[in-house]
C-alpha cells in the first residue's frame, strides 16, 4: 500500500484512528471521522496535496548551482555599557530569505546566534546558524565578519539532503531598519554556491 493509500484508508475509518505519515516529517494525529465520504475524500486529498507540494519542491531543486538573494532577519540583542570605544553585544535572531519557488532557501528558516565587540574602531562578528526547511531537514553553519567587509559563512553539516552538502558565501547587510529597545533588525543580501552530495 503506497503512502497515498494508506492515508486515505487511515481517514476513511469510522471512529477514531492513529496514522503516521512518512514525507521527510513524522507525525501522529488523532482525529474522529465525520460522516459522509465527501469529507474525507476532501481531507485526504489536502493532506496528499500538502506533502506532494514538500516532495516536488525539494525533487525540483539544482543539486548545485548558486544563490543570490535577500533576507530579513530579527530578534533580541543585547549591548555591553562601554567603556570609551570599547563596546560589544549579542543576538538572536530568526531570518526569513525571499528565494524563488524551487531554489535554495525557499521557505527556509534560519535561527542565529551571534556576538560582535568594537574595539577601538575595530568591528568584529561571529556567529552560527541553523536552517531548517520545509521537509524539515536541517543544516548548521558558522560565519563571521569584520569592519566594512563583507561577511563569509559555510556549512559545516546537515541532515537528510544536506548531508554531505559543499556550502559558502558571503553576507551583508544592506539595509538597516530603525533601532528598537532589546531589539535588532537588518536586512541583509546572502550570496555563493551549493553542491548537495546527494
Amino acid at each position: 500500500m503506497d503512502s497515498e493509500t494508506a492515508i486515505v484508508h487511515a481517514l476513511s475509518r469510522r471512529s477514531s484512528v492513529r496514522c503516521a505519515a512518512r514525507w521527510g516529517v513524522i507525525g501522529r494525529c488523532e482525529m474522529r471521522m465525520i460522516r459522509g465520504n465527501r469529507i474525507v475524500t476532501a481531507v485526504a486529498l489536502t493532506l496528499i496535496a500538502a506533502f506532494a507540494l514538500v516532495h516536488s519542491a525539494a525533487a525540483d531543486m539544482a543539486r548545485e548551482g548558486k544563490y543570490d538573494m535577500h533576507s530579513g532577519c530579527t530578534g533580541e540583542s543585547r549591548v555591553l555599557s562601554s567603556i570609551k570605544d570599547h563596546t560589544g553585544g549579542s543576538y538572536a535572531s530568526t531570518c526569513l530569505p525571499d528565494a524563488a519557488p524551487d531554489t535554495m532557501y525557499h521557505r527556509t528558516l534560519f535561527q542565529c546566534f551571534g556576538s560582535w565587540s568594537s574595539v577601538s574602531g575595530n568591528y568584529e562578528e561571529h556567529g552560527v546558524c541553523e536552517a531548517t526547511d520545509p521537509s524539515g531537514d536541517k543544516f548548521f553553519g558558522v560565519y563571521a565578519r569584520k569592519n566594512q567587509e563583507d561577511g563569509t559563512w559555510r556549512v559545516t553539516a546537515g541532515t537528510g539532503k544536506y548531508q554531505g552538502v559543499e556550502m559558502s558565501g558571503s553576507f551583508k547587510v544592506v539595509s538597516p531598519m530603525p533601532p528598537l529597545p532589546g531589539r535588532s533588525a537588518n536586512i541583509l543580501r546572502w550570496w555563493g554556491s551549493y553542491k548537495l552530495k546527494q
